[in-house]
């Protein structure tokens, strides 16, 4: 079973991504799998392994709940990783700043000694962070995903608020920390 390692985003914020989510699948139909189609709460995940000690991922990401809190995004662009087939994701994405770089790299430092490789694409220096809003989609599912996420674009701000570890199909909730700041 895949697991990934995501930061949950505020419900503000949250409900900004459904709601683009919700116009997609509106235009889509059973073209396009949005992230409330399967259940998954508007996310930006750091890292994707096939297989992990759950015990051992737990243990490490304790530290990455704390310190990680009050963390802001700008979600201030719509993005497509283009694919064959209906194999295309498209997304909001995050300005990268440096806050968001190093929950990235503690992430990867803190799961290391565990002995798994993630998937080559969450891997430092390969990683495009992203909110997913629609997935499976062929080429004109993509082109009407993306006009639906333009249409009325604004950049918006998104708080991190929780760190979820995710098992992957189905998707389940396995773990989740509340994300506080240091001292809190």
């Amino acid at each position: 079973m895949p697991y990934a390692v995501a930061l949950e985003l505020d419900s503000d914020a949250a409900s900004r991504v459904e709601a683009i989510a919700a116009r997609v699948a509106a235009a889509c139909g059973d073209r396009a799998t949005t992230i409330s189609s399967i259940g998954v709460l508007p996310h930006l995940s750091l890292t994707v392994y096939d297989d992990l000690p759950i015990d051992g991922v737990a243990a490490a990401l304790d530290a990455l709940a704390v310190g990680s809190g009050n963390t802001d995004l700008l979600i201030s662009s719509i993005g497509a990783f283009p694919a064959p087939g209906a194999a295309s994701v498209a997304f909001l994405a995050p300005a990268i700043t440096e806050p968001l770089l190093a929950l990235h790299d503690y992430c990867h430092r803190a799961l290391a000694p565990l002995g798994h490789v993630c998937w080559e694409q969450y891997q430092p220096g390969h990683w495009v962070p992203h909110v997913t809003v629609a997935m499976g989609l062929d080429q004109e599912a993509l082109r009407t995903t993306m006009a639906c996420c333009a249409s009325g674009w604004t950049p918006f701000r998104a708080r991190l608020v929780a760190l979820r570890l995710i098992g992957f199909p189905p998707v389940m909730a396995l773990k989740q920390w509340s994300l506080r700041a240091t001292g809190d």
